[in-house]
């Protein structure tokens, strides 16, 4: 999900998502709710099943089987929009009470709703289990257009948001990252990970002790040079 993210103003919109269903016990009820569904699901298709015996009709049985997990999958879609649609309104209210902008979170809704295009293979893991609708992306855009005055994440987030991903990407894609030819800090921050993934320890730490040499006082180079 990190990786996915372009801004830290993604990543924090998403947080702030993630925190209503969190606020909202979601993941308590939705198992509540499976249970109840699937019950649903049964006894329409032991109806159905009683009724095509009834009728000695093998195809009706069948038909009665499909009927309940259609039921349920339908059941279990409109129970799913409406903790997708709770959420988003609780992470609206949380961004805007902590003066951060919104953006960031429909930036992020509308990747994941052009993913709704390519096969399910290809799909992030995120964008499976939260479906994305024209109608979520349209209530939060109106409420950035409903602001009388727009919101900024701290400057400085820019730079930790790229740091983090170079941390993720080195140790994730050390192959990839040990390529890696940018100068910038998180560019050697992810290579000297991914030397030190691969085992070329000496390289490694020549990287990581000139980043220390940039910046003597941060204890994210030091734990890595620990690690080493």
């Amino acid at each position: 999900l990190i990786l996915e993210t372009e801004t830290p103003e993604e990543l924090v919109g998403v947080i702030a998502h993630e925190t209503g269903h969190i606020a909202s016990g979601h993941l308590f009820r939705t198992r509540e709710a499976i249970d109840d569904i699937t019950t649903q699901a049964l006894l329409a298709q032991l109806i159905g099943i009683a009724a095509a015996i009834g009728a000695r009709s093998g195809d009706a049985g069948m038909a009665a089987a499909a009927a309940g997990a259609t039921l349920a999958q339908q059941s279990f879609l409109r129970y799913s929009r409406a903790q997708e649609s709770a959420a988003d309104q609780a992470g609206l209210r949380y961004m805007q009470d902590a003066r951060l902008p919104v953006e960031g979170l429909v930036r992020f809704m509308e990747k994941l709703a052009a993913q709704e295009l390519l096969p399910e293979s290809q799909q992030s893991e995120y964008m499976r289990t939260h479906p994305v609708t024209r109608d979520r992306i349209d209530f939060l855009q109106n409420a950035i257009d409903a602001q009388r005055r727009s919101y900024s994440a701290p400057a400085e987030w820019a730079d930790l948001h790229a740091r983090m991903k170079a941390k993720l990407y080195g140790y994730l894609f050390p192959e990839r990252a040990v390529r890696e030819t940018g100068t910038d800090i998180p560019a050697r921050y992810a290579r000297a990970i991914a030397l030190y993934r691969r085992n070329q320890t000496a390289d490694a730490q020549a990287e990581i002790d000139k980043l220390i040499a940039a910046e003597p006082k941060n204890p994210w180079f030091h734990e890595l040079k620990g690690q080493m």
